[in-house]
């Protein structure tokens, strides 16, 4: 009878061994978890803290060597999307109330078919805004590089961020830590059919602005 309760006793520590791991893997994957989500908010926080003292109203925008409207889809046909017409809109109200000299209109100018740049300039050109008064960025390919290159290609000190209220934060918190001396004027999210898709791609966004702007310190 010895041997069988042998074996039963080894089965048994066997099994309270697994249990132990399994509880272990479990705790382990837990504190993964929770880290990541500690981290997760924690940067969500520090975009929004560093960026909210400057975001303003028209009216109250500051004077700046420049407006930098950020660019967004265009269709095929050059037709403008409602958000980046929205944003070339208020752009052009702020360089018409003396708010700056130039504008600088930053995007996708690489696309062939879709030229953010050359959709952005016409329509400026159209509002008769006078040729030199606009600046082009073809290479601003997203928000870090459009923000990067104002600063380190054309030079820009001070400038106004223009682009729609839930893309305002990550823009403001960029341009601040790459050293611009920037405030933003949001436009309105609802020209948008999937408001909270934009937000959770936001969120995703801001993690990667952190560590492109505060990690990497990324040159472009």
């Amino acid at each position: 009878m010895e041997a069988p309760q042998a074996g039963w006793m080894c089965a048994k520590a066997g099994e309270m061994k697994n249990s132990r791991k399994k509880r272990l893997l479990l705790w382990a994957g837990g504190a993964v978890l929770f880290f990541g989500v500690l981290c997760f908010g924690l940067i969500q926080y520090r975009v929004y803290s560093l960026s909210a003292p400057y975001r303003v109203a028209e009216e109250e925008a500051p004077e700046a060597q420049a407006i930098v409207i950020l660019g967004a889809k265009v269709e095929e046909d050059g037709t403008l999307s409602p958000a980046l017409e929205d944003r070339l809109a208020q752009g052009l109200a702020l360089y018409r109330a003396g708010k700056a000299p130039r504008l600088l209109v930053t995007g996708d100018g690489e696309n062939q078919t879709r030229n953010e740049v050359e959709a952005m300039k016409s329509y400026l050109l159209d509002q008769n805004v006078p040729q030199e008064a606009i600046l082009e960025d073809p290479h601003g390919l997203n928000t870090y590089a459009s923000l990067y290159r104002a600063k380190h290609t054309f030079g820009l000190e001070r400038v106004l961020l223009v682009t729609q209220e839930y893309h305002l934060g990550r823009s403001l918190y960029l341009g601040r830590q790459l050293g611009l001396v920037c405030y933003g004027v949001g436009t309105p999210d609802t020209v948008f059919k999937n408001i909270p898709y934009n937000y959770c791609r936001e969120a995703l966004a801001r993690v990667k602005a952190f560590f492109n702007a505060e990690i990497q310190h990324l040159k472009v």
